[in-house]
């Protein structure tokens, strides 16, 4: 059989069992290179490697990237929800975390923004835009 083809038969075999266990799944994938073109500071779910069903099939799908700034051993990370059949909201949205290279986590604590620019530049959202279900986290 093709690769495309089986690739897409194991995701949906994966999906069909999660959602009768109910129990978090987590698979990686390979992205394109980044297209300097776009230049866009996270992928989107388009930037999937291979078949297209890679980003068709998932109830939920998460990108990161490393950011610009870094300082005492103190990493920006970008993280986009680019799908989510869950609750939709979220996918309008890019947190900007950091990542401790001395204890090997993510602080708790994220910045919530938007991107502009065609995707090139983060910005925070202003405190009257922030949504409920961010709040509610807080």
């Amino acid at each position: 059989e093709n690769e495309q083809r089986a690739m897409s038969l194991i995701m949906k075999k994966i999906r069909d069992l999660n959602q009768i266990v109910g129990i978090p799944v987590v698979l990686i994938a390979h992205l394109r290179k980044k297209d300097k073109a776009s230049g866009a500071l996270v992928p989107s779910e388009d930037e999937f490697m291979g078949t297209s069903n890679i980003s068709k099939i998932p109830t939920l799908i998460i990108t990161l990237a490393p950011g610009d700034g870094h300082k005492d051993n103190r990493f920006e990370t970008y993280f986009r929800v680019p799908k989510c059949r869950g609750d939709g909201r979220v996918t309008r949205y890019v947190g900007l975390g950091t990542f401790n290279a001395n204890t090997n986590d993510y602080d708790k604590a994220f910045c919530l923004g938007t991107l502009k620019n065609n995707e090139r530049e983060f910005e925070m959202i202003e405190k009257q835009f922030i949504p409920d279900w961010y709040l509610a986290r807080v």
